[in-house]
């Protein structure tokens, strides 16, 4: 049996594309109808969304403002720096002194408060051979350290000419981080000026990143923070920064 091909007419082509151009515009119409239907679904699961987004961002700004408010009523330890005597801190070894230059004056004719910070940095300098970091260490293993946290109070003003000096309180550390404290003294009026708090890092300038502090150092490190530890009086940290610690004052 054989089978004919017959090649379709003009009349069959146009019938074809009729039928084509009436399915395809049944299916536009067909596809706005569901757009008219799911819009409304969609424009309310964005507002729920909205609105789930913006109450969450005031629940977290309520926490924030509640743990605010209780820090403040637990004695205003973030505005106002704690009453410590200078006897007291008779007792933390000195890593630093310095007269105060002219170049510190600011237009209030006290110190401003920029070299607050540049005092403490020399300080921080000066007390790292005091935990073993020495400069032939930092020479020899390419290792530094980064400030990742810090905390100031301002207690009374200093004046140009003063004399300051700087006592250090170590807190805690764990394998990469140290937490401290350091007290600036006005010696030329006898009292406390300013707080310092600090949460520093131990880093491989390498690779720029933080790094474990040696052994040796870590037990010279451990050995101070015992020593703190055995003082009469509690260190004034702010509570607002720390470390999980592996040894703590």
């Amino acid at each position: 049996m054989q089978l004919m091909y017959q090649t379709p007419s003009s009349l069959d082509i146009i019938q074809r594309r009729d039928i084509w151009r009436t399915s395809r515009e049944r299916g536009f119409r067909c596809q706005r109808r569901l757009a008219v239907i799911w819009q409304p679904v969609v424009i309310c699961q964005r507002e729920v969304l909205v609105n789930a987004a913006l109450a969450l961002w005031g629940l977290w700004h309520l926490k924030c403002f509640t743990r605010r408010v209780d820090q403040v009523k637990q004695g205003n330890r973030i505005m106002r720096a704690p009453a410590i005597s200078l006897d007291q801190l008779s007792s933390l070894p000195v890593v630093y002194r310095a007269e105060i230059p002219p170049a510190y004056e600011d237009r209030n004719r006290h110190m401003n408060i920029r070299w607050y910070l540049a005092l403490y940095d020399e300080a921080g300098d000066a007390m790292y051979p005091m935990l073993g970091l020495t400069p032939e260490y930092f020479a020899a293993s390419g290792a530094g350290g980064f400030d990742l946290e810090q905390h100031l109070w301002y207690s009374s003003e200093v004046r140009i000419g003063e004399t300051v000096v700087i006592r250090a309180r170590l807190l805690a550390r764990n394998s990469k981080l140290l937490h401290y404290m350091m007290f600036m003294v006005n010696e030329t009026r006898d009292v406390l000026s300013s707080l310092f708090e600090c949460v520093h890092a131990h880093a491989d300038l390498r690779a720029r990143r933080t790094s474990p502090f040696p052994s040796q150092v870590a037990a010279q490190i451990d050995g101070l923070i015992a020593a703190h530890r055995a003082l009469p009086w509690p260190a004034p940290a702010s509570g607002l920064m720390g470390v999980k610690a592996t040894s703590s004052a």
